[in-house]
Formats: structure tokens, C-alpha cells, sequence
């Protein structure tokens, strides 16, 4: 892995996406969150994304409390992070980062995927992020305690999956919103995997309609739930891979020491 320091604008084009995953120290460090926003400015050590109105609030609050995230993209090919406090949301929804870590260059890996059939429930909204992450905790508190919930219905569905996202057939006349949060029973005997998604791409004009769905805030331990289910789905259609390091995928540390800049 390659450190670059200060020259932070010659890697961020406009209109570059930009993947945002939450590092913080106060976070919940078992729950792995990352949004996403395209690049509106870079100047210095501050870069400015548009991100969707769906993380406004979420944002906002992250803002207060100049919270700390990894800016991830691409540069040449390569993936480059760099660590950035949040100090604004303006009108519009763009959002500025201060930033202050050495720039890290690295190899990408793609997380592994399999077609296979699950248990699948869906919950379709038009709200923000917020909305889903009360809902979210609600129902992880609720499974945690007193097991699946009555209500949930899972159906078998054909799909390609991942531990970063989903994709799956879908109807004409279906809902389309940019955020839904899943249920997915890989029948290893536990409860559900439950994730955060964001819709990436909607085929609905394709002669088989298909989603893509990025996962955006999972338990990292459902994350390894996943990881295992591909691999071990994949040696059982005599698929030959290698077994995937789950903290490559991750990103969820700097490997650089970096601390937050002096105010």
C-alpha cells in the first residue's frame, strides 16, 4: 500500500463517486455503515459531495458531531481512502469534509458472489435513512430477544449475492425507492440477515426486470455470516476460489495512525 500526503485534489475528479464509511470512535463498532455521494469540489483539504436527500438527516447529525468517516474511491484503477471529518451540510444536500490523513493507494478485490436461492423479505419505503436505522435496531433488538417476528413472511427467491449487495428479480408495477431494508435467510439455522440497502441499479426496462441493491449498514458479524454462505455454496457447485479476507473488504480501519486535525 502506497501513503500520499496533502496533494488530495489531483485524486478527485467531478462527478466522482465517493463510497463514506463511518469510523468514528463513538460509532457502534459492531455495525458497518457506508453511504456514498459524487465529488461537487475539492480544494486543498476540504472536498465537497452531493449526497442523496434520503441521508440529510443522518448527516446532519454527523455534522454536529464532526464525526469522522473514510472516503473511499477510485484513482487509475486502484482504491484510494482517506480519512475526513464532516463539518457541514448545505442546502441541497452537499456535504463538506475536512480532510487529514496521509492518502492511501491499494488493490482493489471483489467481494465474491454466487447465484443461489435464499428466503427473502422486503421492506419497501420512500424514507430516509434515519427512518430505516431506528427500524433497523428496533428489529436486531427484537431478534436478539425474542426471535424472528411473527409477521415475517419469508419467500424463496432467486437471487446473486454478496456480502456488499444483492440482486434480484423484480416486478414491473413494483415500488421503486432508493432505500429498502431486507431480510435474507441463508438457512444456517440463525435469524435472518437484516441490512440497509441502496438501490444501484433498477432493470425494470430489461425483458427480465432485475434490482441491484448495495448493502449500506449490516452487523459485521452478518457480514461474515455471508462471506461463509458464498464460499461454502460456491465449493458445492465446484466452483475452485480462494477463500475472501472479509477486513479486505471491510475497510473499516486506516492503517495509518492518523489523528483528527487540531482546531
Amino acid at each position: 500500500m502506497q501513503n500520499l500526503k496533502n496533494d488530495y485534489c489531483r485524486y478527485f475528479g467531478l462527478k466522482q463517486k465517493v463510497f463514506l464509511i463511518l469510523v468514528s470512535e463513538d460509532r457502534n463498532a459492531d455495525a458497518f455503515l457506508s453511504l456514498s455521494g459524487f465529488v461537487v469540489s475539492c480544494a486543498g483539504d476540504v472536498v465537497r459531495l452531493n449526497v442523496s436527500s434520503h441521508f440529510e438527516k443522518v448527516l446532519s447529525v454527523a455534522a454536529d458531531a464532526h464525526s469522522t468517516y473514510k472516503l473511499t474511491s477510485e484513482y487509475m484503477g486502484c482504491g484510494l481512502q482517506v480519512l475526513g471529518n464532516i463539518i457541514r451540510v448545505e442546502p441541497g444536500t452537499v456535504v463538506t469534509f475536512n480532510l487529514h490523513s496521509d492518502l492511501e493507494l491499494f488493490q482493489h478485490r471483489q467481494a465474491p458472489r454466487i447465484d443461489t436461492k435464499v428466503g427473502i423479505y422486503i421492506l419497501r419505503r420512500d424514507f430516509s435513512l434515519a427512518f430505516f436505522q431506528k427500524e433497523w435496531s428496533r428489529v436486531m433488538g427484537h431478534m436478539k430477544k425474542d426471535g424472528i417476528p411473527a409477521n415475517l413472511v419469508m419467500l424463496d427467491m432467486d437471487v446473486n449475492l454478496s456480502i456488499s449487495g444483492i440482486r434480484l428479480a423484480t416486478e414491473r408495477q413494483a415500488m421503486v425507492n432508493p432505500l429498502s431494508m431486507f431480510f435474507i435467510d441463508i438457512g444456517d439455522g440463525l435469524p435472518p440477515v437484516c441490512v440497509i440497502s441502496e438501490m444501484v441499479w433498477d432493470g425494470k426496462d430489461e425483458s427480465e426486470p432485475v434490482c441491484a441493491h448495495r448493502f449500506i449498514q449490516i452487523q459485521k458479524a452478518d457480514q461474515q455470516r455471508l462471506n461463509n454462505f458464498v464460499f461454502v455454496t460456491q465449493r458445492k457447485k465446484g466452483i475452485v476460489v480462494k477463500d475472501f479476507k472479509l477486513s479486505a473488504h471491510l475497510l473499516d480501519r486506516m492503517t495509518v495512525d492518523s489523528a483528527k486535525p487540531k482546531s
